[in-house]
């Protein structure tokens, strides 16, 4: 996890995927090649699923359906952070573990996967975009080296008055 984390925050394809995942046209707009990026989170997220299997493996019995019981609370985690956030993923799988370990002193451990679904329940009816969710594209997209400054400026430009435009409707509506 240190070892994404340095990646994502610190290098240049880290940087574009943080962008690509924020808005894909303004990342496009800056300069950044949309397809090498696409290609490389897929090889990444290819890399430590493999990663991940081979662990589980290491730990349990192999069968053919052996990722299913881990399905529903991956998925519960990754909402519970917040779609397209890694650093929410890391908090929700955190708390997805510990209440499902926690619930094993009040109910059957067998239900352990009913406490992941429930609290991805409570998160959809609660904050439809997870714990982390709405960053600001105007912080995670750099311009690059190569990129025309004038499309840049106008790209960074757009994107501030969106996120002006999105902080004045929140503003709005509370009481």
């Amino acid at each position: 996890m240190v070892l994404l984390h340095v990646f994502l925050q610190h290098t240049r394809l880290g940087k574009a995927m943080r962008a690509m995942a924020d808005n894909p046209d303004l990342a496009r707009l800056s300069g950044i090649d949309t397809e090498r990026v696409v290609i490389w989170t897929w090889i990444i997220a290819g890399v430590l699923a493999a990663a991940a299997g081979i662990f589980l493996g290491m730990d349990t019995r192999l069968n053919p359906i052996m990722g299913w019981k881990l399905l529903l609370p991956v998925f519960a985690a990754a909402i519970l952070g917040g779609i397209g956030s890694p650093y929410g993923a890391i908090v929700g799988a955190l708390i997805i573990g510990i209440a499902q370990e926690m619930s094993t002193l009040v109910i059957a451990p067998a239900y352990k996967p009913a406490v992941a679904f429930a609290l991805m329940v409570a998160m959809l009816i609660w904050r439809p975009t997870g714990l982390f969710a709405g960053g600001r594209c105007c912080d995670l997209a750099p311009p690059s080296r190569d990129s025309d400054s004038v499309h840049w400026r106008a790209a960074d430009a757009w994107c501030r008055s969106a996120v002006s435009r999105r902080n004045t409707r929140r503003a709005a509506r509370r009481p």
